[in-house]
């Protein structure tokens, strides 16, 4: 099932990639297959009410059908059902254990306070949101809720079912802690995409880009250095600074670009080409990005047969040689 069969996708994509690069390039691709739509909404920044609403849409299309050739088959149906028992439980017995959880700039990591035991979601979601406010000023706004649902399994034992994650006062994201019933999906783990949004992308090498991690990490800038095939979860390889101050090559699909946390929202819904001026410490990017394209470099000849992390120094002398190197 692609893009070019289902009239709704270019409305679903509008509402659910931020990205204006990634927004207007996916809405010209026409072989985008269903389970990459699916992706697209279940992991955006976005209500989980509004979600379930665009998969119910989706689910009414007669031509709605799994990618029959892929391992990627769920299905806006199978989608739906995760939703609503993450949804129906918040109405039975049980616990809500609220923390905090806050971008520390010191540790370059995501941290989490406790904050609480209620006996229903909404007041755990009440103190989640008045709490999230005082974070926010501390934390430039890199600050969150993080309720989980607890019971009694069928052996009396207390156990931790769905984890809710409250973004901007809003249920964004659910996690699935040990869900008593059968959830056939790949997507069962996790609900905040950890990387692995395998899209293809309207970058080429040399791209100066800027990525908004909200609320779990915050902006910054790279270069896109290859491109690979634009298939591949691998093949797209960028460069930022990493969590020692490095800069660092790793792939983007994948969110192993510039500083990883966990939890962290997939680059790709925020990736957009960066055109302003850049800090005094990053103004060696613009001087890479450059030698990349004015070079055409195919990066991928040579990145693989050295190292990793450059100082500043390093990354213009790496550049240099990866520049020779495509000349052969």
């Amino acid at each position: 099932m692609i893009k070019k069969e289902i009239a709704m996708y270019d409305k679903f994509i509008d509402r659910f990639m931020p990205s204006n690069d990634m927004r207007e390039y996916l809405k010209t691709v026409e072989d985008l297959e269903l389970w990459r739509l699916l992706d697209i909404i279940w992991h955006a920044d976005a209500p989980v009410q509004d979600k379930l609403d665009a998969l119910k849409e989706l689910e009414k299309d007669p031509n709605i059908q799994p990618d029959e050739d892929s391992y990627y088959r769920d299905t806006p149906k199978s989608l739906i059902a995760q939703l609503e028992y993450a949804l129906d439980i918040l109405k039975t017995d049980g616990v809500y254990v609220l923390n905090i959880a806050y971008y520390d700039s010191e540790t370059k990591n995501s941290e989490e306070d406790y904050k609480g035991l209620y006996s229903t979601f909404e007041e755990a979601l009440e103190k989640a949101n008045e709490t999230v406010k005082y974070y926010k000023e501390d934390y430039d706004d890199l600050s969150w809720g993080i309720i989980t649902k607890w019971e009694k399994d069928e052996n009396g034992k207390m156990v931790a079912r769905c984890e809710y994650h409250i973004v901007d006062s809003e249920l964004k994201y659910i996690n699935f802690e040990n869900p008593n019933i059968e959830l056939e999906s790949r997507y069962i783990e996790d609900m905040i995409c950890m990387g692995d949004l395998y899209l293809p992308v309207p970058f080429s090498t040399g791209d100066l880009v800027e990525v908004n991690g909200a609320p779990f990490s915050p902006n910054f800038h790279g270069i896109i250095v290859d491109i690979g095939d634009n298939h591949d979860c691998c093949c797209v390889q960028g460069l930022a600074r990493n969590r020692d101050g490095l800069w660092s090559i790793g792939a983007v699909k994948h969110n192993i670009f510039g500083i990883q946390t966990a939890p962290q929202k997939a680059m790709l819904y925020t990736i957009d080409r960066y055109y302003g001026e850049l800090p005094e410490d990053e103004k060696v990017l613009k001087t890479v990005s450059e030698m990349l394209k004015n070079n055409k470099v195919d990066i991928d000849r040579y990145m693989f047969d050295t190292y990793w992390d450059f100082t500043d120094e390093e990354l213009l002398e790496w550049t240099e040689k990866a520049v020779a190197e495509s000349k052969k």
